[in-house]
């Protein structure tokens, strides 16, 4: 199911599924990025309906794809060591953490954070969590875990 909604958040196209099961037998993760579960016999304006639905989040997910590639042209502009500071900060350490594991003095990292912010015109915490999800989606490929647990991005 992770890759349909791979798929999904990279626009493809979308596509129709049926399936025997009933809609509360699946669980939150088990719809691939569904937008909509059908019962039979359904009318005709519900298909419709479902149908217009994917293609206004289709055209919604075309419309970010811009932004998305800013967002990616900033995050692999940044240094490794601002890259690993950027993953802590969207993992939700605190700065004083953040220096323990990296062996670095606490003010350092506050210059690194500042750095990730200006770099990547992050206006707050909340907004860097937003772009870490765009640039996930898109260098899937080099995220790789460090050794502390926590997921870092491997540099280009």
């Amino acid at each position: 199911m992770l890759s349909n909604q791979k798929a999904a958040a990279r626009g493809d196209q979308p596509s129709t599924t049926c399936r025997r099961s009933r809609p509360p037998a699946f669980g939150k993760s088990d719809g691939g990025g569904a937008v909509a579960f059908l019962q039979k016999p359904f009318a005709k304006a519900q298909l419709l309906g479902a149908v217009s639905d994917a293609l206004a989040r289709s055209r919604a997910r075309d419309q970010e794809r811009p932004q998305d590639a800013d967002v990616l042209a900033r995050f692999r502009s940044l240094k490794p060591r601002e890259r690993e500071v950027f993953e802590m900060v969207v993992a939700g350490l605190i700065n004083k953490t953040i220096a323990h594991r990296l062996g670095i003095a606490e003010p350092t990292v506050k210059i690194h954070r500042g750095r990730v912010m200006e770099t990547m015109k992050a206006e707050s915490v909340a907004d860097l969590v937003r772009m870490e999800e765009r640039v996930a989606l898109h260098i899937a490929p080099d995220f790789a875990p460090d050794q502390t647990g926590g997921p870092l991005f491997n540099p280009p």
